[in-house]
């Protein structure tokens, strides 16, 4: 394995990348990641080797397209690689930028609310709006197309 550096994986990122925020299903949760996905098996298994995170199967497409898998990287992993590769990003730098806000939000004091009778907690409604308002710069800026 050749090691990947951090601003060539800026650039993988730039052009390969997603960096998002999205909502389990059936879950009132947030949670983020990042993703490359590519034909070149090898670079994928490279960014994991550096950076962590999985690889998935490789999906073969209708046609003549090449099967391509995809890097994934989720939770505190995330923010580490997108704070090494922040100060190289141009196309991607305002989704990296929008999930490490959201993720430094995250951890403010106050987040959750005791829940009576339950024993539990739920999110604030601060946080929750907090959620949504950076599910949805994440969502636009992912858009296909110019944006």
């Amino acid at each position: 394995m050749k090691p990947i550096t951090d601003e060539y994986a800026a650039g993988l990122f730039d052009g390969e990348g997603c960096a998002a925020i999205f909502k389990r299903p059936h879950e009132e949760y947030y949670s983020y990641g990042v993703a490359i996905g590519s034909t070149n098996h090898q670079i994928v298994m490279d960014m994991r080797e550096t950076y962590g995170g999985l690889v998935t199967k490789p999906y073969t497409p209708r046609g003549n397209a090449k099967p391509s898998v995809q890097w994934i990287l989720r939770g505190p992993g995330t923010i580490k690689f997108l704070l090494r590769v922040r100060p190289w990003l141009r196309i991607k730098a305002k989704q990296a930028d929008n999930v490490i806000d959201w993720s430094r939000k995250m951890k403010w004091e106050g987040r959750y609310e005791p829940v009576l009778g339950a024993g539990g907690r739920r999110r604030t409604k601060t946080a929750t709006e907090i959620d949504f308002y950076h599910h949805s710069v994440a969502r636009t800026l992912n858009k296909r197309g110019l944006v």
